[in-house]
């Protein structure tokens, strides 16, 4: 099975840049890592208050490896965390542990590569909850950015509520060079499909027909660079607005 490759930016949810001959590198930029300073009850209520970062993925993946960049901010990579727990969720109620993993200390340069420090062989889930037991002799405790490699098999669409008009669903998500939209329609008139980068730019602009093609469409975004999009669907006065991510091969 063909496997893509998830990166996660710990702060923003969105891609971090990388370059094209070290692609796993981390940088020490501390606007580039997510950081806790104060106790929060954990998700898993098994595990009390802590330090923990909750990830919702959109769908349900069968997940692989699991890649860590620990807190990599120059002179300050004692926040690093120490002694994790990863579980895992379908609904973010119900959690499944993965393991306990001990993560090596970052070592505050650019040329940083972080490590695999788990794999899901397989399992499926939505929700990737990671804990920090301790770090390395700081106040506050922090990661720089994980990566989880899933499988091409999506089990659940990332689908909007209902505008009144239509309903869609954008599959899959993430992507490599194209994704479909499936609309299901209560309204007549033309769909008009806008897509646009992480700046507000306008990089791809549709308009169809659905009663002629069944309401179905295929968009190429195999010329658009990788990371963040968010298409915009409008029939009439119904819009509808997604988060798609395009991934490398």
């Amino acid at each position: 099975m063909k496997a893509l490759i998830l990166f996660t930016s710990i702060l923003a949810l969105s891609l971090n840049a990388w370059s094209q001959c070290y692609p796993d590198r981390h940088n020490t930029s501390w606007n580039e890592a997510w950081l806790s300073c104060d106790s929060r009850l954990n998700p898993n209520t098994d595990r009390g208050e802590g330090h923990w970062i909750m990830y919702d993925l959109n769908h349900t993946y069968t997940l692989g490896a699991v890649h860590i960049w620990n807190y990599n901010v120059t002179d300050w990579v004692n926040l690093g965390m120490r002694e994790i727990s990863i579980d895992y969720s379908m609904d973010g109620n119900h959690w499944k542990e993965l393991g306990e993993y001990v993560l090596e200390r970052a070592d505050g340069n650019s040329r940083y590569e972080g490590e695999e420090v788990a794999n899901f062989q397989g399992d499926t889930a939505r929700y990737v909850l990671i804990t920090a037991h301790n770090n390395y002799g700081g106040a506050c405790t922090g990661l720089s950015e994980v990566k989880f490699q899933v499988g091409d098999n999506v089990t659940e669409l990332f689908t909007s509520g209902s505008n009144g008009c239509f309903q869609a669903s954008v599959f899959p998500n993430p992507h490599v060079n194209q994704f479909k939209v499936k609309l299901q329609l209560n309204c007549d008139g033309i769909v008009e499909y806008s897509l646009y980068d992480h700046t507000g730019k306008l990089v791809l602009k549709e308009v169809q027909d659905p009663e002629s093609s069944g309401g179905e469409r295929i968009l190429d975004t195999s010329t658009l660079s990788n990371g963040i999009y968010h298409l915009v669907l409008r029939q009439g006065d119904a819009i509808e607005r997604y988060a798609v991510l395009k991934m490398r091969p």
